[in-house]
């Protein structure tokens, strides 16, 4: 079972090295292709300042045909994020005064930090 194993292994390394895809095309798993060019990704607002207890809304969007995001807060003691109404909507949500940021990433790989400030 160990020499299968290694064997597997050293067989992904050397596809993978050799441009081959790896385990990708070793399992037949698929990829998410990256566009070339890679989409450009757009946040409004780019920054965000709110009062205790407020909420506002960040809104991504970028030039792809399959435009899919996650957002995620740096401190969810100043402010939290999540779903809003729309694939494309985030609501944060004021916790307490401070500053933190809202990392908002795509399906690429690209990502848009957008500072929050809580008064």
């Amino acid at each position: 079972m160990k020499t299968r194993f290694i064997a597997l292994l050293l067989s992904t390394l050397a596809l993978t090295a050799c441009g081959g895809g790896g385990l990708t095309k070793l399992l037949g798993v698929p990829s998410i292709p990256t566009p070339s060019p890679a989409p450009s990704m757009q946040v409004t607002p780019a920054s965000v300042t709110i009062a205790v207890g407020a909420n506002a809304t960040i809104t991504a969007s970028e030039n792809s045909s399959y435009p899919s995001f996650s957002a995620q807060s740096t401190d969810d003691t100043i402010a939290t994020v999540t779903q809003g109404n729309s694939q494309n909507a985030f609501v944060v949500t004021a916790v307490k005064a401070g500053k933190c940021s809202i990392l908002i990433a795509d399906a690429y790989g690209s990502s848009v930090t957008v500072p929050v400030t809580v008064h």
